[in-house]
C-alpha cells in the first residue's frame, strides 16, 4: 500500500525520469543496438501509464481477482514488447520461432493501436480541463470542478467504447480475415494482344510473407483456390518472405502443387533480399538470397531477375519481363531493377507484360519511357492491411504513400494492376482488406 501510494504520488516524476532515459538510450551508441530499442518502449510506457490512471478509480472498485486480471491484460502488450526486445539479445528476432514472433507482434500492435482512441479522448478531456482552470484563474471566476469530472467521464466513455470496437476488429482481423482469401476478377482488352492469346487466363499472387503464416491448412486453402482457377499463367510479384529464406522451407511441398498451363514466373520484392535483418553482413544477405533463389528452382517457378521470356502459341508470342525490386523510394527499399537490361531481346515483340514489385515503378519510369509495355503487374502496398473496399468505394492509409495502391489503373493504352497481397507484415492480420488472389482475362481487339 505504501509503495502504491508513493507510485501514484510521484507519477509525474517517474514519467520525467522515463522520458529522459528514453532519449538517452535511443540517442547514444553505448548500448547494444537491440537494447537501444528499449528506449522506444519508454514512450509506450508513458502513454500506458497516463491512460491507466484514468481508469484506475474504476478498476479498484472491482473484486481483487477481476482487478488483477484486467490490470494484467492492460499491461500485457508492454510486457511482451520489453520481453521480445530482451529476448532478441540472446536469440535474434529472425531466428525466433514463427509462432513466437508473430503472436508477439500481434499482441503489441493490437495493444498499442486499440488504446489510441481512449488516449486521444483522455487528452482532449485534460486539455479542456486545463484551459478551463486557466480561464478561471485569469477571470478570477471559480471553475466548476464537478463539470470537469462529468465531461472527462463522458469523453473517456466514448474513447474506451471506440477502443473496444478497435479491439474487436483487430481480433477478427488476426483470427479470421487474415486468411479469408478474395478472388478479384478483371477482364482487360488490348489492341496488341495476338489473337492466339485471346482469353488468356492469368492468376497473380503477391506479398505472401511466409513468416506470418502459422496455419498449414490456410496454405492448403490458398493453393486450392489458385488451382481451382485453372490459370494459363501464374505470376508472383515479390515478397515471398519477410526476413529470411528459412520462412519458405516448411511450404516447399505446398508450392510444388500449384499448376499453370504455360508456367509460373516470379520476381523478387524488397523483403526478399534479407536487408530487414539487423546485424548481418552483406555477404550473409547475399548467401540467404542465393538460398531463396534455390527454393524457387526446387518448386519449379522461374525467377526473373532483370530477365525476360517469350511465351509462344502457334507462331505468335508475348513477352514476359521481370525486374528486380525498383522503387521510387530507393532510400528506404532495395532498388536493383534494370528495365532496359530486362527487355533485351524482346523489344520487338508486340505484346509486353512487366512484373515489377513496387507500383511506383509504373508512374515513375514505365508509363513515361516504355510505352511498348502493355500491362504491368505489381504488389507491395498491402493496402496497408487496413481500409474499406465495398461497393466500388476504396479507402486506405496506403493511398497517402502510393498513387496506385489497389486494383486496375490505366494511362493511355497502358494498364497497371496492383495486387494487395496474400500475407501480412508487422501486424499479423487484415482489417477490411482481405488477402487477394487476382484473376485477369486478357482479350484481343483483333488488330493482329
Amino acid at each position: 500500500m505504501v509503495l502504491k501510494g508513493l507510485f501514484r504520488k510521484y507519477r509525474w516524476l517517474i514519467i520525467l525520469v522515463v522520458l529522459l532515459s528514453t532519449i538517452f538510450i535511443s540517442a547514444t551508441e553505448i548500448m547494444p543496438r537491440n537494447f537501444r530499442g528499449l528506449g522506444f518502449t519508454g514512450l509506450f510506457f508513458l502513454l500506458d501509464y497516463y491512460l491507466y490512471f484514468s481508469i484506475y478509480p474504476f478498476l479498484k472498485r472491482s473484486k481483487k481477482a477481476v482487478f488483477l486480471f484486467l490490470t494484467a491484460i492492460y499491461w500485457l502488450p508492454l510486457v511482451v514488447l520489453v520481453s521480445t526486445i530482451l529476448n532478441s539479445l540472446i536469440v535474434p528476432f529472425h531466428e525466433m520461432p514463427a509462432l513466437v514472433s508473430t503472436v508477439s507482434m500481434g499482441i503489441v500492435v493490437t495493444g498499442i493501436i486499440c488504446k489510441l482512441p481512449a488516449l486521444i479522448f483522455l487528452e482532449i478531456a485534460d486539455i479542456v480541463k486545463y484551459i478551463t482552470v486557466l480561464f478561471s484563474f485569469i477571470s478570477k471566476v471559480n471553475h466548476k470542478k464537478r463539470e470537469n469530472i462529468k465531461r472527462k467521464r463522458a469523453l473517456l466513455s466514448i474513447g474506451w467504447s471506440l477502443s473496444f470496437v478497435f479491439l474487436f476488429l483487430f481480433l477478427v482481423g488476426q483470427f479470421y480475415w487474415v486468411h479469408d482469401f478474395e478472388v478479384k476478377k478483371e477482364t482487360i482488352t488490348f489492341k496488341d494482344l495476338p489473337k492466339n492469346f485471346d482469353g488468356l487466363k492469368i492468376v497473380q499472387i503477391s506479398d505472401i510473407h511466409l513468416g506470418s503464416w502459422l496455419s498449414k491448412s490456410a496454405m492448403e486453402n490458398f493453393v486450392n483456390e489458385i488451382n481451382g482457377l485453372n490459370p494459363d499463367l501464374l505470376f508472383f510479384t515479390g515478397d515471398m518472405v519477410t526476413l529470411t529464406s528459412n520462412e519458405m522451407r516448411p511450404f516447399l511441398e505446398d508450392f510444388k502443387k500449384i499448376n499453370a498451363r504455360f508456367g509460373i514466373f516470379a520476381i523478387l520484392g524488397n523483403h526478399d533480399y534479407g536487408s530487414y535483418v539487423r546485424g548481418i553482413s552483406k555477404e550473409d544477405q547475399d548467401l540467404d538470397l542465393k538460398r531463396l533463389c534455390s527454393f524457387y528452382y526446387q518448386i519449379g517457378w522461374q525467377l526473373l531477375r532483370n530477365q525476360s521470356v517469350e511465351i509462344e502459341i502457334d507462331s505468335s508470342s508475348i513477352a514476359i519481363i521481370g525486374v528486380e525490386n525498383w522503387s521510387k523510394y530507393s532510400k528506404h527499399f532495395p532498388s536493383s531493377g534494370d528495365l532496359e537490361l530486362a527487355m533485351d531481346g524482346v523489344e520487338d515483340i508486340p505484346f509486353q507484360l512487366l512484373l515489377s514489385h513496387d507500383p511506383t515503378h509504373w508512374d515513375s519510369e514505365v508509363s513515361i519511357d516504355y510505352p511498348s509495355i502493355d500491362l504491368t503487374l505489381s504488389g507491395h502496398t498491402h493496402a496497408a492491411q487496413f481500409g474499406i473496399d465495398c461497393c466500388g468505394f476504396k479507402l486506405s492509409p496506403s493511398a497517402l504513400m502510393f498513387p496506385h495502391w489497389s486494383g486496375l489503373y490505366k494511362n493511355n493504352e497502358q494498364y497497371l494492376y496492383v495486387n494487395i497481397g496474400a500475407g501480412s507484415v508487422g501486424f499479423p492480420g487484415r482489417i477490411g482488406m482481405r488477402p487477394e488472389i487476382t484473376l485477369l482475362e486478357l482479350k484481343s481487339r483483333g488488330s493482329r
